[in-house]
């Protein structure tokens, strides 16, 4: 046993009376050696002297001190003490450890720990619970611990991360609650052998579609004729894909869908305004989608379901123009070169882009030439219509080829608001060669063979030419 509470380590202390002998003769061999034989000694007066002696039995007296005088040891002496204290308890602790050890290494070597699971890659969606498996077979007396880089998880049945989300299952199996991006990469289940056994799962969290940006924000307002380019940005994993649409339309350029983030429009006008559809879709859970509105800034467009209106006297007429405009134009009507007001023969409509002008009790002066005059800030447009008592086109019923040999009939109809008094029908022959066309457009008369030209019925009266 080593005692640690002295401050000096003597090599030739064995007892107290050992001690008590040094001690004595520590004290004779400092007296000085001219009282011990002042008898024998000669002083020579030119010898420098010391409390009585010479110098030189002064040395001499020295170097019997340093003869005789016990060697002790001041420094180090707790340090070697600490020291030798940890070495005992670790030779302690080794001599009731190592032996076990040793002897259970033969039951290890054939009760190996070893893995039932094998290392995967999952994939989880963002907000579910992530299980990793890691079943081990003879686990005991080993720990089973769980990592992720250098970070410890687990270990054993101790849960390491601060992290409230992570927890150990059953059969060592890991347990991440609200799984979120942050939580892909390498989990690592390792049994704390000599060399450390593993198995390595790699978590890939799955994140729905969302759309973050569209360049132009919900509404978008461009002039006729210029170009149009809207980007929508969309992040999630898988990267998803990004689709263009219109809604109840097909895109300008005639396609339904358009798979890229931009959508370009070129020599935009009205007929290429509408909502455009940004959608992006990667397979987990719902697509997202949005929307932009693109309004298209132009003059006024018109367009007449008639250019003749026929009609006659005490009659109701009704004038229609077609106005498209952005923005909304204002719409007059004209009688000639004179604006026509409300009243109560004269009712102006309008239901969206179709304005009417309603004209009852027709009297003679009413036939003529209307106008319909639209403008806004970017422009002004006019269309002509006209009002007519005489009747309409003859359409014609009979087919192009006759089922008789010598003979041809021909019927027609006219609609007319007055009695028609007389016809006019002209002919031509077919140019040798020329086959019949059994087409004939019975709305206008006109066909390839033979080419029927009805005439306008008039004051004369009514004639034929035949051939």
């Amino acid at each position: 046993t080593t005692t640690t509470t002295t401050t000096t380590f003597t090599t030739n202390v064995n007892s107290v009376q050992s001690r008590r002998h040094q001690l004595q003769r520590h004290q004779q061999l400092t007296q000085p050696l001219c009282e011990r034989n002042s008898c024998s000694n000669t002083i020579n007066t030119a010898t420098p002297m010391h409390n009585g002696c010479s110098n030189n039995s002064r040395q001499r007296q020295r170097q019997l001190m340093q003869q005789q005088q016990p060697k002790t040891y001041y420094r180090y002496t707790k340090s070697i003490a600490g020291y030798t204290r940890l070495f005992s308890v670790l030779l302690l602790f080794a001599m009731q450890h190592v032996p076990s050890v040793l002897a259970s290494s033969n039951l290890m070597n054939k009760h190996e720990p070893m893995f039932i699971s094998r290392s995967e890659t999952f994939k989880f969606v963002a907000g579910e619970t992530i299980r990793l498996p890691c079943e081990v077979a003879n686990t005991d007396p080993y720990v089973v611990a769980w990592k992720r880089g250098i970070a410890i998880l687990t270990a054993g049945n101790v849960k390491v991360t601060p992290d409230p989300r992570v927890s150990r299952a059953e059969r060592f199996n890991l347990q991440i609650r609200d799984a979120v991006p942050q939580d892909a990469g390498d989990y690592i289940c390792q049994i704390a052998t000599m060399e450390p056994r593993e198995i390595t799962h790699t978590v890939e969290i799955l994140v729905p579609p969302r759309i973050h940006h569209i360049s132009t924000g919900g509404h978008l307002q461009v002039k006729k004729g210029s170009s149009v380019r809207i980007e929508c940005s969309a992040s999630g994993n898988p990267t998803p894909n990004v689709t263009w649409s219109r809604k109840n339309n097909i895109l300008p350029n005639g396609e339904e869908k358009l798979h890229s983030h931009i959508l370009s429009i070129e020599n935009v006008d009205r007929h290429k305004g509408g909502v455009y559809i940004c959608t992006a879709n990667n397979g987990v859970g719902q697509p997202a989608s949005s929307q932009v509105v693109l309004h298209v800034l132009y003059p006024p467009e018109i367009s007449v379901e008639r250019p003749i209106v026929f009609s006659g006297e005490g009659h109701e007429a009704m004038l229609v123009c077609i106005v498209h405009g952005e923005t909304q134009p204002e719409v007059l009507w004209f009688k000639d070169t004179m604006q026509l007001d409300t009243t109560e023969r004269h009712i102006m409509e309008n239901r969206g882009s179709r304005h009417t002008l309603i004209i009852r009790k027709v009297h003679p002066q009413d036939f003529g030439n209307y106008s319909c005059v639209a403008e806004n800030q970017l422009g002004k447009a006019r269309k002509t219509l006209q009002l007519s008592g005489k009747p309409n086109i003859a359409v014609f019923n009979s087919p192009p080829v006759s089922q008789y040999k010598d003979r041809y009939n021909i019927s027609w109809t006219v609609d007319s608001h007055t009695p028609i008094e007389e016809y006019k029908l002209s002919f031509r022959r077919l140019p040798q060669g020329h086959e019949v066309d059994n087409s004939i457009d019975t709305h206008t008369g006109s066909s390839s063979s033979p080419t029927l030209l009805p005439m306008d019925g008039g004051g004369g009266r009514g004639w034929g030419h035949g051939g």
